[in-house]
């Protein structure tokens, strides 16, 4: 009897801890209106200056086709696809011997259809030359 007693007062305490939980307060991204609100990237690199340069330079190396500059910027174990296929000699081979289409101007044909690569290029800041 005093182990059912202890037991039925362990759940009144436990049933009462449970509802005295604090509310989940007022989200302030979400708008009481709008329930799906659309959380938009923020580009933070101008605050972390080696970022920053690195992006330059990397975004500089595409628009030039420089696939030593592109090899350098990757990291040695860069993949390639799900099949454990990588590296910066498998990134090298992927590279060479393509022809440049005429009218193109960057390495993402090789990567993104022309409707992803305007759209990336939109977003691209224009670089100081």
């Amino acid at each position: 009897m005093k182990i059912f007693i202890a037991l039925a007062l362990a759940v009144v305490v436990g049933l009462r801890a449970a509802a005295e939980q604090p509310r989940t307060a007022n989200n302030p991204c979400v708008d009481d209106r709008n329930r799906h609100p659309r959380l938009l990237p923020v580009d933070e690199a101008p605050s972390k200056s080696d970022f920053f340069n690195y992006r330059a330079r990397l975004q500089m190396a595409v628009e030039r086709r420089d696939i030593d500059a592109l090899i350098e910027a990757s990291d040695p174990g860069i993949r390639l696809g799900f099949d454990a296929s990588g590296g910066t000699d498998t990134l090298r081979k992927r590279f060479a011997g393509k022809p440049v289409p005429s009218g193109e101007r960057s390495l993402y044909p090789h990567f993104f259809s022309s409707k992803e690569e305007a759209g990336i290029a939109a977003r691209l800041p224009v670089l100081p030359t």
